[in-house]
C-alpha cells in the first residue's frame, strides 16, 4: 500500500526518508512515521 503525504506548508508531495519518515523536499519539513487516524498529528 503506498502512503503519499502532502506538506501541510506548501501542499507538496512529501518524500519517504531513508531514516525513516517523511520529508519535503520544499521546505524540509518532517513528518514521522507514526500515522495517526482521527487524531492529533
Amino acid at each position: 500500500m503506498a502512503v503519499t503525504l502532502s506538506c501541510r506548508n506548501d501542499g507538496a508531495t512529501m518524500t519517504k526518508r531513508r531514516a525513516g519518515g517523511f520529508v519535503c523536499p520544499d521546505c524540509g519539513q518532517v513528518a514521522g512515521v507514526r500515522v495517526t487516524v482521527g487524531g492529533d498529528a
